[in-house]
């Protein structure tokens, strides 16, 4: 009897251990479209590592795939911490309920450029646009002397600086000042091209080792706390956020999921209703069941996936939305309470 209760202890412990062992991020290795010779590749290394960003699929990372207005928020928003956001300040054309919703909540008092209140989340972001959200971003904190720049022309180099919006000119001549932002070759900077992954990964490593290197130390601890938390099990950061701060009602993790997409065919779900902004697809979960998705927000799960396996298949309200959002590895936690 006294040997069981040893087996049983031992093994108990032994589950606890496993329990705590982060799951492994891809890595470039694993990346079928990121070849070693590639001018992107340190870039794509450097993300993966420090979980800014995740592949598109298990192998892929998309590096030439446009990187959304919804994205870019996305990105800027767990850079900065992921601070608490006020419903006043969200743009008419979000919902409230969407994986995006609290990135553009508060970009739109921080970094996001416009003024009719609208942002146009699922529209792709151009290399002039994603600029002036960085310009602005480093200027919350006064990184690189942002707040007291003043615009030395430096953008006006390229052949293509005619093209440049009098709006970006600055922001294009302190992101080039500070390495943030290059040209794309033959003397151009392609201020009006549309932002790829490859050139997103960039960035983000470009900003943080020369202008801002307390992000990444930041982003690491966020993402340790939230692994540490009594009411889950450590895993790695998504691609969009640090990690997650738990509160009441409490969150109980159910594993890692591959999260995808998908838009309405005209059916309606496995609940009967039909498909609406924060519903979601699962076949291990029950149908009602609330979670809270790591690094995206809540959903409840409201319709099963045609596919097998550990799935969570997000609606969202069009096809571009899904392509813009692909697909990755998460933490889930079901919300209890």
């Amino acid at each position: 009897m006294k040997k069981i209760k040893k087996n049983l202890i031992v093994g108990l412990a032994l589950i606890l251990m496993l329990s705590m062992i982060p799951v492994q991020a891809a890595t470039v290795s694993d990346m079928s479209d990121v070849s070693s010779d590639s001018w992107y590749y340190s870039p794509v290394q450097y993300v993966l590592e420090h979980n800014f960003m995740a592949g598109t699929s298990a192998n892929t990372f998309s590096p030439d795939s446009n990187v959304s207005r919804a994205m870019a928020a996305q990105i800027l928003y767990a850079m900065a911490g992921k601070p608490a956001t006020a419903d006043s300040n969200r743009f008419a054309d979000d919902s409230g309920d969407n994986w995006y919703s609290d990135a553009l909540t508060w970009a739109s008092g921080t970094v996001a450029d416009g003024s009719d209140n609208y942002y146009y989340p699922d529209k792709d972001i151009t290399r002039q646009q994603f600029a002036a959200m960085v310009y602005k971003f480093a200027q919350q904190s006064n990184a690189a002397g942002s707040s007291s720049y003043t615009d030395s022309n430096s953008c006006d180099q390229f052949a293509d600086s005619y093209a440049i919006a009098d709006y970006y000119h600055e922001a294009l001549s302190w992101a080039v000042d500070n390495g943030v932002l290059s040209g794309t070759g033959s003397n151009q900077l392609d201020p009006t091209g549309t932002l790829t992954r490859a050139q997103l990964a960039t960035i983000i490593r470009t900003y943080i080792s020369k202008v801002d290197s307390s992000i990444e130390d930041t982003w690491t601890n966020s993402s340790s706390s939230s692994s540490s938390s009594s009411s889950s099990s450590s895993s790695s950061s998504s691609v969009l956020t640090g990690g997650m701060e738990t509160s009441e009602p409490t969150y109980e993790s159910v594993g890692t999921y591959w999260i995808t997409a998908y838009t309405w065919t005209g059916n309606t779900m496995a609940n009967g209703q039909y498909p609406y902004e924060g519903a979601v697809a699962c076949n291990s979960l029950p149908l009602g069941t609330r979670i809270y998705i790591q690094g995206i927000g809540e959903f409840v799960v409201c319709d099963r996936v045609g596919n097998s396996g550990r799935i969570v298949d997000i609606y969202m309200s069009s096809y571009d939305a899904c392509v813009q959002f692909g697909s990755m590895k998460a933490e889930v936690f079901k919300i209890v309470g």
